[in-house]
């Protein structure tokens, strides 16, 4: 059977202020009897030390999946809306 429509997906950025600063105080205060290291941390939430700093620094976009991936595996809310306005 073929499609009579073709479907196009769209990628919608938008600017979160203060998503860095609020990424380093979310590693800065972790549980430190769950994750003793920083590797031990950026392990548990998937990524690289690098990447990590980077989305500190806000030198790379962070998809939305990653953002709430942090939130549920860290139990915080990084104040990141679910759509942009």
């Amino acid at each position: 059977m073929w499609l009579t429509q073709m479907h196009v997906i769209y990628e919608v950025k938008a600017d979160v202020p203060g998503l860095g600063q609020r990424l380093k105080r979310a590693r800065e205060t972790r549980n430190k009897a769950l994750y003793p290291t920083s590797e031990t941390f950026y392990e548990y939430i998937g990524i690289t030390r690098s990447t990590w700093w980077k989305y500190e620094k806000e030198q790379i976009p962070i998809p939305i999946e990653r953002v709430r991936d942090i939130e549920r595996k860290l139990s915080i809310d990084l104040q990141v809306p679910e759509k942009p306005a």
